[in-house]
Protein backbone atom coordinates (compact mmCIF):
# COMPACT_ATOMS: atom_id res chain seq x y z
CA UNK A 1 0.00 0.00 0.00
CA UNK A 2 2.47 2.28 0.88
CA UNK A 3 4.47 1.77 -2.43
CA UNK A 4 1.51 3.24 -4.74
CA UNK A 5 1.21 5.76 -2.47
CA UNK A 6 4.95 6.28 -2.84
CA UNK A 7 4.45 6.51 -6.55
CA UNK A 8 1.46 8.50 -6.79
CA UNK A 9 3.46 10.80 -4.70
CA UNK A 10 6.53 11.13 -6.97
CA UNK A 11 4.37 11.04 -10.32
CA UNK A 12 2.40 14.35 -8.91
CA UNK A 13 5.73 15.61 -7.84
CA UNK A 14 7.23 14.95 -10.81
CA UNK A 15 4.15 16.19 -13.05
CA UNK A 16 4.67 19.27 -10.97
CA UNK A 17 8.32 19.72 -11.49
CA UNK A 18 7.47 18.89 -15.22
CA UNK A 19 5.18 21.44 -15.67
CA UNK A 20 7.57 23.92 -13.90
CA UNK A 21 11.00 22.89 -15.69
CA UNK A 22 10.20 21.33 -18.89
CA UNK A 23 9.38 23.50 -21.89
CA UNK A 24 6.31 22.59 -23.70
CA UNK A 25 4.92 20.40 -21.19
CA UNK A 26 1.44 22.46 -19.87
CA UNK A 27 -0.47 21.38 -17.29
CA UNK A 28 -3.52 22.89 -16.49
CA UNK A 29 -5.59 22.51 -13.34
CA UNK A 30 -4.96 22.38 -9.31
CA UNK A 31 -3.31 20.03 -7.56
CA UNK A 32 -6.66 18.02 -7.95
CA UNK A 33 -5.49 16.93 -11.77
CA UNK A 34 -2.03 16.53 -10.23
CA UNK A 35 -3.19 13.58 -7.82
CA UNK A 36 -5.55 12.61 -10.87
CA UNK A 37 -2.69 12.15 -13.16
CA UNK A 38 -0.39 10.71 -10.56
CA UNK A 39 -2.64 8.24 -9.31
CA UNK A 40 -3.29 6.96 -12.88
CA UNK A 41 0.53 6.69 -14.03
CA UNK A 42 1.11 5.18 -10.58
CA UNK A 43 -1.66 2.20 -11.93
CA UNK A 44 0.34 2.22 -15.19
CA UNK A 45 3.06 1.72 -13.62
CA UNK A 46 1.76 -1.71 -11.34
CA UNK A 47 -0.37 -3.05 -14.40
CA UNK A 48 1.56 -2.20 -17.79
CA UNK A 49 4.75 -1.60 -17.57
CA UNK A 50 5.76 -5.09 -16.08
CA UNK A 51 3.89 -6.66 -18.88
CA UNK A 52 6.27 -4.20 -21.53
CA UNK A 53 9.15 -5.23 -19.83
CA UNK A 54 8.41 -8.83 -20.05
CA UNK A 55 7.73 -8.23 -23.88
CA UNK A 56 10.87 -6.11 -24.57
CA UNK A 57 13.24 -7.62 -22.77
CA UNK A 58 15.63 -8.23 -25.49
CA UNK A 59 15.71 -4.91 -25.70
CA UNK A 60 15.90 -3.81 -22.41
CA UNK A 61 19.00 -5.77 -22.41
CA UNK A 62 20.50 -5.16 -25.74
CA UNK A 63 20.22 -0.88 -24.76
CA UNK A 64 22.08 -1.65 -21.21
CA UNK A 65 18.34 -0.89 -19.64
CA UNK A 66 18.41 2.79 -21.52
CA UNK A 67 14.78 1.10 -23.31
CA UNK A 68 13.06 1.67 -19.85
CA UNK A 69 13.02 5.22 -20.35
CA UNK A 70 11.30 4.62 -23.41
CA UNK A 71 8.88 2.53 -21.63
CA UNK A 72 8.40 5.13 -19.22
CA UNK A 73 7.90 7.52 -21.99
CA UNK A 74 5.01 5.44 -23.43
CA UNK A 75 3.36 5.22 -20.07
CA UNK A 76 3.79 9.07 -19.90
CA UNK A 77 2.49 9.17 -23.34
CA UNK A 78 -0.63 7.75 -22.74
CA UNK A 79 -1.39 9.84 -19.45
CA UNK A 80 -1.18 13.12 -22.04
CA UNK A 81 -3.71 11.51 -24.42
CA UNK A 82 -6.21 10.34 -21.63
CA UNK A 83 -6.29 13.34 -19.97
CA UNK A 84 -7.22 17.05 -21.45
CA UNK A 85 -5.06 18.69 -18.62
CA UNK A 86 -2.46 17.44 -20.14
CA UNK A 87 -0.21 18.45 -23.55
CA UNK A 88 2.90 17.48 -24.01
CA UNK A 89 4.07 19.20 -27.19
CA UNK A 90 7.60 17.96 -28.03
CA UNK A 91 9.16 14.36 -28.48
CA UNK A 92 11.92 16.13 -26.22
CA UNK A 93 9.67 17.42 -23.60
CA UNK A 94 8.05 14.25 -23.61
CA UNK A 95 11.88 12.64 -23.08
CA UNK A 96 12.72 15.09 -20.70
CA UNK A 97 9.57 15.22 -17.94
CA UNK A 98 9.89 10.75 -18.44
CA UNK A 99 13.39 11.24 -17.11
CA UNK A 100 12.67 13.88 -14.30
CA UNK A 101 9.65 12.20 -13.31
CA UNK A 102 12.06 9.01 -13.29
CA UNK A 103 14.74 10.95 -11.07
CA UNK A 104 11.81 12.06 -8.42
CA UNK A 105 10.67 8.70 -7.97
CA UNK A 106 14.16 7.46 -7.54
CA UNK A 107 15.09 10.08 -4.82
CA UNK A 108 11.55 9.32 -2.96
CA UNK A 109 12.33 5.52 -3.50
CA UNK A 110 15.88 5.98 -1.48
CA UNK A 111 14.31 8.62 0.89
CA UNK A 112 11.78 6.00 2.21
CA UNK A 113 14.30 3.24 2.08
CA UNK A 114 16.81 5.22 4.53
CA UNK A 115 13.83 6.21 6.58
CA UNK A 116 12.43 2.98 6.64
Amino acid sequence: MIDILLSVAGNSLGLYAANRYVENFVFAGGYVNYITAGLFLAVLNFTLKPILKIVTVPLILLTLGLFIIVINALLLWLTDRIFDFIAIETTASLILSTILIGFINLVLGIIYKILD
